[in-house]
């Protein structure tokens, strides 16, 4: 076989042109094809791009929270459907006639007091806010047997205290207090330090 095969090639002649062309086709053939563009299916770019959205409307949020208005406080008295109803007056004389009854307010405040703010809660619960230097007292007084002071926390320690004949219920740590109740038959009365501070400023500062 191989014989005749040599015989047949030895009459075989290639032209310069056919050897050219022979050549570009094998060229052609084992050439390393082209690498197709790389696409992302359809459903995969719509999670990338809803995944950015959620990156910035987080982004939006917490500079919401970073830059809003501060609340307003929740133990100003709330209607049936969570709205503060209070109003502002502009002197004690004014927040008493508006309520219905004399406030008398509070004495020997353990700070120098630099702002008096008076409040009507609910039509009828006075409030006196005292502003100091990084501090603050907040009277209230109210009609009935009930405690008008907003603030249901617990304290470490409750202690009944005798002021000038009434029986002040101060809560605190057992060493300083930061917030006292008491009654005297018609009214409820509150006094609220953001300083806790001893039953000895406490007796001076209710003893009037």
């Amino acid at each position: 076989m191989w014989t005749a095969y040599r015989d047949i090639m030895e009459h075989v002649s290639v032209t310069e042109d056919m050897r050219r062309r022979i050549l570009t086709r094998l060229e052609e053939n084992t050439s390393v094809p082209a690498r197709p563009a790389i696409r992302f299916p359809l459903y995969r770019r719509l999670v990338a791009a809803a995944a950015c959205l959620l990156l910035l409307l987080g982004g939006i949020l917490a500079a919401g929270r970073v830059f809003s208005s501060p609340e307003v406080p929740s133990d100003l008295g709330n209607v049936g459907n969570g709205i503060p109803s209070f109003t502002e007056v502009s002197s004690l004389q004014e927040l008493s006639q508006t309520v219905g009854f004399p406030v008398e307010g509070l004495s020997h405040i353990p700070f120098t007091v630099t702002e008096t703010h008076y409040t009507v809660l609910m039509e009828n619960t006075a409030e006196i806010r005292y502003i100091g230097d990084g501090t603050s007292a907040v009277y209230r007084k109210t009609p009935g047997q009930t405690d008008p002071s907003g603030d249901y926390g617990s304290y470490a320690a409750v202690l009944q205290w005798d002021i000038s004949g009434l029986t002040v219920t101060l809560k605190g740590d057992g060493t300083l207090f930061s917030l006292a109740l008491w009654q005297d038959g018609d009214y409820s009365y509150s006094a609220q330090l953001s300083t806790p501070v001893s039953t000895a400023v406490w007796e001076n500062m209710l003893s009037a």
